[in-house]
């Protein structure tokens, strides 16, 4: 035997001392039938049990609450909902089919979303009620801030792409520059960045490529120097023997 004491059913002085409600069970002596040896008495404040219902932050206009087989109302996170959207005892398990699912159900002239579930060594139910309308609110809601964040993502990412490839076209329009001296300007290399990106890749290339040719246009000057050398050492080695001969003729002559 055991019975769900609401307020009225209390003292003044219980309520002040122990609770606002209490649950009373009989003890009896184990294995023999009518051996009552007293009563035991839970006492306790119904608003802890309505902070333990609102931690599942129900919805607006959503109640939660606990109803005995006595149809008293044990705690509920709204009192005037839990009124409107009253459920006999006994009639919870036909209203309600999906025991602990929701399902839809028009209760008081509005579709709603209802649950409940049996509390073990009690007879306590609770029972969810969410309206079907602030479900629907809050999926738009939902997908109205997916929305908006897929649109900022969208526009940040093409403000990214746009710089980017306002940078990548600026630094190829400066390598083209350098790389097309004026006429009859030398080439020169260009400041390599600190970049591995494949621009920095192509000035690195472009830098080898005129240290190359820098490096074989001076030697093909010193070839050309070596060899007006040897041609002038070459002439000069003809023109001396004649030099010599015709001295020494015009000295046989003027003898």
């Amino acid at each position: 035997y055991a019975q769900f004491c609401p307020p009225f059913y209390l003292t003044g002085r219980e309520i002040n001392d122990y609770g606002n409600v209490a649950y009373i069970r009989r003890l009896t002596l184990t294995g023999r039938q009518g051996s009552e040896v007293g009563y035991i008495a839970v006492y306790f404040q119904t608003d802890y049990l309505k902070k333990l219902l609102l931690r599942n932050q129900p919805e607006a206009g959503s109640v939660y609450y606990l109803i005995n087989s006595r149809e008293s109302i044990v705690a509920s996170t709204d009192e005037e909902l839990s009124g409107i959207y009253h459920i006999d005892y006994e009639d919870i398990p036909d209203y309600i089919s999906a025991k602990e699912e929701y399902e839809q159900v028009v209760l008081s002239g509005g579709r709603l979303y209802a649950a409940y579930n049996n509390i073990s060594n009690t007879d306590w139910r609770l029972l969810s009620f969410i309206p079907a309308e602030s479900i629907y609110l809050k999926e738009q809601g939902r997908i109205v801030r997916q929305f908006g964040f897929l649109l900022l993502l969208f526009v940040a990412t093409v403000t990214m792409e746009l710089l980017f490839s306002r940078n990548i076209s600026t630094r190829l329009i400066r390598v083209a520059e350098r790389m097309r001296p004026g006429p009859g300007a030398p080439l020169t290399t260009i400041p390599e960045e600190r970049t591995d990106d494949e621009i920095g890749q192509l000035v690195h290339t472009y830098n080898q490529m005129v240290e190359r040719i820098s490096a074989l246009v001076e030697s093909e000057r010193e070839t050309a120097d070596k060899l007006k050398v040897s041609e002038v050492n070459a002439l000069q080695s003809q023109i001396n023997p004649h030099f010599l001969y015709n001295m020494l003729d015009m000295i046989n002559w003027q003898a």
